[in-house]
């Protein structure tokens, strides 16, 4: 429907142990959108954490509403992570609807330049499809190179979806930059389709309602 929603996270249970040396953490919640009628997407992450400081991550979201476009993690990281390569689709923006143009292959880009596809109403933008993995680094060496088990979708930018949200136009987004760099790792996003003058996306693109939809990657430090 276009609009912006707030939301708030709710972690239901947590449980932390050693095993064989690895550290396992399981978590369930529930993120609420605040949209009239609150909507609930629970959720599930369990870690499994080495001494070498590579983690494995095993997520599951259930969409709730048709109000969900997108089931994933975000993680914050410094604003000096600033370079981006990845092997999937690209150079460009795509989406699963919208992704022939994009050829699978190894590219290269930019936070600052991903958030940067401009759009005249300030949206979510920067998408990548058909992931297989991705690497983030800093000025100074630092890396985070996340791999899927299967695929995943992602972007990189220094701003949040809320902050995008906050403007109405796309060359406000500069009062809103942060401070932070912010990798999305999506398990599943709907397919933009044409709803602005058209229809909504085709079945296949979409996401099953009441569907456990699981994300398995490989997060090394």
């Amino acid at each position: 429907d276009g609009k912006a929603y707030t939301s708030r996270n709710e972690v239901r249970s947590f449980e932390e142990r050693v095993e064989n040396g690895i550290r396992r953490i399981d978590v369930e919640g529930c993120l609420t959108i605040e949209a009239g009628d609150p909507v609930g997407m629970p959720y599930s992450i369990h870690y499994d954490i080495y001494a070498d400081g590579v983690a494995d991550i095993e997520a599951t979201f259930t969409k709730t509403s048709p109000i969900i476009r997108r089931m994933g993690l975000r993680l914050e990281l410094p604003s000096s992570f600033e370079d981006v390569k990845w092997y999937g689709r690209g150079p460009h923006e795509n989406y699963s609807d919208r992704s022939r143009s994009a050829d699978l292959g190894i590219w290269t880009s930019t936070a600052d330049d991903m958030g940067e596809e401009h759009y005249v109403r300030a949206q979510s933008r920067g998408n990548r499809e058909d992931i297989r993995w991705i690497e983030v680094s800093g000025e100074n060496g630092e890396k985070v190179k996340v791999e899927a088990e299967s695929h995943l979708a992602f972007s990189v930018m220094h701003y949040t979806d809320e902050d995008i949200c906050s403007v109405n136009h796309d060359f406000e987004l500069r009062s809103v930059r942060s401070e932070s760099t912010y990798l999305y790792l999506d398990a599943i996003q709907q397919g933009l389709g044409s709803s602005c003058c058209g229809p909504t996306p085709l079945e296949e693109y979409m996401i099953p309602e009441n569907e456990p939809i699981t994300m398995k990657i490989r997060l090394t430090l």
